[in-house]
Order: C-alpha cells, then sequence, then structure tokens
C-alpha cells in the first residue's frame, strides 16, 4: 500500500493571492479521487490497490510541474509499505526535491 502526504503552506497562499487553498485541496481531493486513493486526516491520501505504485508514479510527475501546486508545498512525502507488516511503513521518501530541483537546474542550464 502507499500513501502520499500533503501539506500546503496556507500563509503562503494568502500572502501571495494566485490560489486559494480550498481551491487546490479540492483540485487535489479530485485527482486523487479518480485514481481510487482516498483522503484521510493530516493530508494523507491512500491507496490500497494494486496499482498504487503506478498511480502515485503518475501522480508526481503531473503534479511536479503544476505552478498551482509546487510553490506552495510545505510536506510532501511517499509512504511505502510494500512487503512490510500490517501496519509498518518501511519506506518514506520526501518528494519536494525528487526531481523538482533537478528539473529546474537542467531547464536553468
Amino acid at each position: 500500500m502507499m500513501k502520499m502526504q500533503i501539506v500546503l503552506n496556507k500563509e503562503k497562499m494568502l500572502k501571495e493571492g494566485r490560489h486559494s487553498y480550498e481551491t487546490i485541496t479540492e483540485r487535489l481531493n479530485g485527482i486523487f479521487a479518480r485514481h481510487g486513493f482516498t483522503q484521510e486526516p493530516g493530508g494523507f491520501y491512500a491507496g490500497g490497490h494494486d496499482n498504487d505504485c503506478t498511480v502515485c508514479g503518475g501522480l508526481y510527475l503531473y503534479l511536479r510541474k503544476q505552478d498551482w501546486f509546487v510553490p506552495y508545498l510545505q510536506t510532501w512525502l511517499l509512504y511505502d509499505s510494500e512487503e512490510a507488516a500490517p501496519g509498518e511503513w518501511w519506506g518514506i521518501e520526501d518528494l519536494r526535491g525528487s526531481g523538482i530541483r533537478k528539473e529546474a537546474a537542467v531547464q536553468g542550464a
């Protein structure tokens, strides 16, 4: 099973005024729901399907390029419990820098 945790910086959103927290949250909820992920407290989106890895990979590739999403990230973690005992998470990856900065560095070169 895989989960993504997304926490947005509400203060930055209010200060900039470009996007509302509610609008982005609704957009994220819809995106994850279309892929069979359920919303959980704490900014978690939980899978539980055989294709979680594929879905999370696709969502990561999509979301990392969205200007309505990336600038407002406070937390973006991927939790992976494949092959772990029930209730134990064995893999946690911080997605905020896993390609966003690399991509920007390549484009700016």
